[in-house]
């Protein structure tokens, strides 16, 4: 109940994040992958608050909306033009009800937090449980290994570098002989 108002049909990404992880990971992701480390951390701590003190969970609905909200469209742009995808497969979480405008949802997030009934201290708790969950969303960032494929992008860069001054060079060669 503490929370009840923070949601709303327009924020509901579950079913986008299990579209983004099919799509990522296969159908049958949820048997073969196991969550990182920091990530289990993560979400058990989402449990022990949502146990203990479930005013804390603002902290990261607060965190993961806005960052969806506010920066999610670079971030789109940056992984779309990264993994080289057409189209907005595996960018649902991404995508938000075209009936309210981002900035409708956001302004309606914002006031349904302002008009939580906190106190000081629950919101002080809520502010240091902020700062946990960054770095919690650090440590998940920091433990993504890229692979070969990740770098796709600079490798071919570097092989049309290397093949002009390739051409260059036989071209230098044949001239000057």
């Amino acid at each position: 109940p503490s929370v009840a108002p923070l949601i709303f049909q327009e924020l509901l990404r579950t079913k986008a994040f299990e579209a983004d992880l099919q799509f990522y990971l296969g159908d049958d992701w949820e048997k073969r992958i196991q969550p990182s480390e920091p990530a289990r951390r993560y979400c058990d701590r989402i449990w022990e608050v949502a146990d203990r003190d479930p005013t804390l969970l603002v902290a990261y609905a607060h965190n993961m909306y806005l960052a969806l909200m506010a920066g999610g469209q670079i971030i789109k742009r940056i992984v779309k033009r990264t993994l080289g995808l057409n189209g907005s497969e595996g960018l649902s979480i991404f995508e938000f009800s075209e009936d309210v405008s981002k900035r409708q949802i956001k302004n309606i997030f914002k006031g349904n937090i302002n008009k939580l009934d906190l106190s000081r201290e629950q919101k002080d708790s809520i502010i240091a449980e902020k700062i946990r969950s960054f770095q919690m969303n650090n440590a998940i960032a920091n433990n993504v290994k890229p692979t070969l494929s990740s770098y796709k992008r600079l490798i071919m860069f570097f092989v049309i570098v290397l093949l002009m001054v390739l051409m260059i060079v036989a071209a230098l060669f044949y001239f000057t002989r």
